[in-house]
Formats: structure tokens, C-alpha cells, sequence
């Protein structure tokens, strides 16, 4: 039987693809919400092909809950929720297999239990 993970590229191969078909080009990420005291972070990624261009060609966001991380690494959740923005973002400019999600953001599927709406207490 297959290993169902091999079918998606981490963000690193993304990254490596891009400066290879754009080494003109820029990967900008900034942090757009930040709530230590929650253990919440939400980050913005911008790609450009070339990084002179005003406009960016692809953007996207991702949301790190430090909660939802194994204890062992959730120190390193706005890490995680940075790369998980910058694979997001590189989806969109470079070819890829037809899946959006990187390896990283499907190892974290899990099933949460009584999840947390957090946009309610922002």
C-alpha cells in the first residue's frame, strides 16, 4: 500500500522550483495577527515573480493554532504557520501535481475536538 504523503511536495521543494523558474523573483511573508497570550498567529505570504513588480502574483494566508501542535513542537507554531503560508502562496505561480496542500499542512490534519472559534474573541 502507497504512502498517501508522498503524493504532496513540501514547501521546501516549492521554494527550490521557484527561485529555479523565477530567480528574479521574491517570497515576502508577514505576520498580520499575532496573540502570544492565545498561542495564535496568522500569516500572509506574498509571491512575485519578479521582485520589482508592484503587484504581487499570487498571495495567500495560513492560521496557526499553537494549541493544535504536538507539545514537543509547539513552540515552533509560528514557524510552521509562516512555511504552511509560503507553500500556499507558491501553489499558485509554479506548476505543481494539482494539490494546493504541501506535505506539511497534511501532516497536520487531524480530527480537533470542540474546536474554538477564534475569530469570536479577535
Amino acid at each position: 500500500m502507497s504512502n498517501f504523503m508522498e503524493n504532496y511536495e513540501d514547501v521546501n521543494s516549492r521554494i527550490e522550483r521557484f527561485k529555479q523558474l523565477y530567480p528574479k523573483g521574491s517570497i515576502l511573508t508577514f505576520v498580520e495577527l499575532f496573540q502570544p497570550e492565545n498561542g495564535w498567529v496568522l500569516v500572509r505570504c506574498e509571491v512575485r515573480k519578479d521582485a520589482e513588480s508592484i503587484a504581487p502574483d499570487s498571495s495567500d494566508i495560513a492560521f496557526g493554532d499553537r494549541a493544535l501542535y504536538p507539545k514537543n513542537i509547539s513552540r515552533f507554531f509560528c514557524e510552521d504557520t509562516a512555511t504552511s503560508a509560503q507553500g500556499r502562496a507558491l501553489n499558485a505561480v509554479i506548476p505543481t501535481n494539482g494539490k494546493k496542500p504541501t506535505k506539511q499542512d497534511m501532516s497536520k490534519t487531524i480530527k480537533v475536538e470542540n474546536p474554538v472559534d477564534v475569530w469570536a474573541t479577535v
